[in-house]
């Protein structure tokens, strides 16, 4: 489970208190089915705080020749059950432009410009903020 929250949010949890962060996170999600808030209240371990980041959006790897990035390792997101899907898309989008200048070099070219202009930058979830994950 996870919340996407600033770190001032955090940084105001208690988690050396466990019951105290742990009533404090399960306020969040007021109004779930008990089923789902029961995976944070009835849980053995205390909540730990384990921040995820993400880089800003927009950003690009400097160029590296006949190397390029897929999917979570070309965007880097923080982890939001996207990066298969980014990496299948970037696969595509590279193999078309592999195909089109089967000279090499310059599809590889070609198919890192159209990185993430499919999904890269949407799948940001929360761009500008950290996550945190339970």
């Amino acid at each position: 489970m996870g919340l996407s929250e600033p770190q001032d949010w955090f940084a105001a949890v208690d988690f050396a208190g466990a019951a105290g962060a742990t009533a404090r996170i399960a306020e969040e999600f007021d109004g779930w089915a008990p089923e789902l808030t029961a995976l944070i209240t009835d849980g053995d371990t205390a909540p730990v705080l384990r921040p995820l980041h993400a880089l800003p959006a927009g950003h690009r790897w400097d160029r590296v020749p006949v190397v390029t990035l897929l999917g979570d390792a070309a965007h880097l997101p923080a982890p939001n059950g996207e990066g298969a899907s980014l990496a299948m898309l970037d696969g595509a989008e590279l193999g078309k432009a592999l195909a089109a200048h089967p000279e090499g070099e310059q599809g590889h070219g070609q198919g890192e410009r159209g990185l993430g202009d499919g999904g890269g930058t949407e799948a940001l979830n929360g761009a500008g903020r950290d996550q945190h994950a339970r």
